[in-house]
């Protein structure tokens, strides 16, 4: 019985929390069904404490043989969009994408955390991130 762990269920475009209030956010395999990952990405770091961490696993696109980072990620965008053409709707006829570990580590970026790292197993990928400690 403990009192200081909450679970909430929102839209995580729009979670009902106060500003740093959150000591860690976990998002197990849902980042692939987001239809706005950007938002619901600051959205998670607006919630964090200073130095709190966001943690998720999500499915990894298929990787390109011999490619690196750079190759990989424009070979996904490249399909993204002809899926997303294709269906007539974002996220292909699935309705989900799948990420690589360049494209969830620029988010994280983008989204104001930093010290991303990933554990990539498969085609399956745990990834975290931490919102920086607060500034002096």
């Amino acid at each position: 019985d403990r009192e200081d762990v909450a679970f909430v269920r929102a839209d995580i475009a729009r979670v009902p929390l106060p500003e740093a209030s959150m000591g860690g956010v976990h998002a197990g395999a849902a980042i692939h069904c987001w239809p706005e990952p950007r938002s619901a990405v600051a959205e998670i770091a607006r919630v964090l404490e200073p130095g709190a961490t966001f943690c998720g696993t999500t499915f990894l696109s298929p990787k390109v043989p011999f490619g690196d980072d750079g190759t990989q990620q424009a070979v996904d965008a490249a399909l993204r969009e002809l899926a997303s053409a294709v269906a007539g709707r974002v996220g292909g006829p699935r309705g989900f994408r799948q990420w690589n570990t360049r494209d969830l580590a620029e988010l994280c970026a983008e989204c104001g955390l930093v010290d991303f790292a990933a554990d990539v197993r498969g085609g399956f990928v745990f990834y975290s991130a931490k919102k920086p400690e607060a500034y002096d």
